[in-house]
């Protein structure tokens, strides 16, 4: 299919759900139906694009143990609307993502923020609105960053402390700490004069070229933990192999699985050494795979030995059991090869015949369409070559 918004416009779409860069599972997007294997849940209230996610998480195993949400799920404004988190919340699953005008948050969030594109109030930076939805399931927030940006969670609480008292703690507290159970304190730098959002931003920071703010916790996580799936495309892109790929094709496919296999792999193996993810990098390890299916082949070609059949049934037959029978097409005569009998020239090619270099040609033997049953080969009807053939054998 073709987006035009992409990067490489046209190939195979693919839906995927990722944890650390590693590929957890996929579904495929035909074009015209959309992703295949995945329907909308009945009475759920969502699209056929926000269906995918519940698909993809439906087809994870469950956590052996663990908290009373089986999974927490972030996601870009492309799939977050006020139903799917309400309805993977009844499923014990947890989200949390940015999201649009038209996702279902409150009619006052969505004011602030086509004010703000319209230029007509510009809020302070670190602003903050928050509401639940009304069947309580899923916290929206409104947060003015560099803009104004539009949230929801279900795995977060709202934030309980006056704005002003936060502007005095987090002076005094090192990047990194909370600030009460919902806001962490992180070190921003200030945004160049020349940026869209700097007269709003630039006066948070005053003179001062770097400063500790303090941020929601559902920002600063969706900021850390988002991106999965890209990780996984940058791990791709790091080694992706130098052959062409005709557009339509299934090697573009092929090449998709095959390197999500290997960056699987490598990340597995960074975890078995007990480095926690910091093993060697994906070059060495594509180098240390290589010699070892190399050792491994030559290992299992040293341990075959050679099977010599010592059972022919040829040696075994009767002279009384080799029975004369038509066969189904004409083949050369095995026993014409034994006794020195060829092919007659064909009239047809006399001409061709007398040429010096098809003359010293090898002779094909007679062809016919008789032979042996018992040794299933094709031997003339008349003449020596039925006893030629059979006497080596006795």
């Amino acid at each position: 299919m073709t987006i035009p918004s992409k990067p490489i416009s046209t190939g195979y779409k693919v839906w995927a759900i990722a944890q650390c860069g590693y590929i957890l599972n996929v579904l495929y997007h035909q074009n015209g139906k959309g992703p295949v294997n995945s329907k909308v849940p009945k009475g759920s209230g969502i699209n056929p694009t926000q269906a995918v996610v519940v698909t993809l998480l439906q087809a994870l195993p469950n956590p052996p143990t663990g908290p009373s949400l089986r999974y927490c799920v972030w996601l870009d404004n492309l799939f977050v609307s006020t139903k799917l988190f309400s309805y993977l919340r009844t499923l014990g699953y947890g989200a949390a993502g940015t999201c649009r005008t038209n996702s279902g948050i409150c009619k006052e969030f969505v004011d602030k923020k086509k004010a703000e594109q319209a230029n007509q109030r510009i809020s302070r930076w670190g602003s903050l609105w928050q509401a639940p939805t009304k069947d309580n399931l899923v916290l929206q927030t409104a947060w003015k960053d560099n803009n104004l940006v539009l949230f929801l969670s279900t795995i977060h609480y709202p934030v309980e402390i006056d704005a002003e008292i936060v502007r005095a703690l987090q002076a005094k507290t090192k990047p990194g700490n909370l600030i009460g159970r919902e806001l962490i304190v992180r070190d921003r730098g200030r945004p160049r004069a020349t940026s869209t959002a700097a007269k709003s931003v630039r006066a948070e920071f005053g003179d001062a070229v770097r400063k500790n703010l303090a941020i929601p916790c559902v920002i600063d996580e969706y900021n850390h933990k988002m991106g999965q799936v890209d990780l996984a495309d940058q791990y791709r892109a790091g080694n992706p192999g130098l052959r062409r790929i005709r557009r339509g094709g299934w090697h573009a496919l092929f090449r998709f699985l095959f390197n999500t296999v290997l960056v699987n792999s490598y990340l597995l193996s960074s975890y078995a050494d007990g480095k926690g993810g910091r093993g060697v990098g994906q070059k060495a390890f594509r180098k240390k795979l290589i010699s070892q299916l190399f050792e491994l082949g030559r290992a299992e070609a040293q341990k075959q030995k050679r099977v010599v059949s010592h059972t022919n049934p040829l040696l075994f037959a009767a002279p009384g059991q080799h029975v004369q029978v038509r066969r189904e097409r004409e083949q050369d005569c095995r026993g014409c090869s034994l006794t020195g009998q060829v092919r007659e020239p064909s009239l047809k090619r006399k001409a061709l015949g007398e040429l010096s270099t098809n003359q010293n040609a090898q002779k094909r033997p007679r062809a016919s369409v008789y032979g042996c049953k018992v040794c299933d080969v094709s031997l003339c009807k008349e003449g020596p070559c039925w006893e030629a053939y059979h006497q080596q054998f006795q």
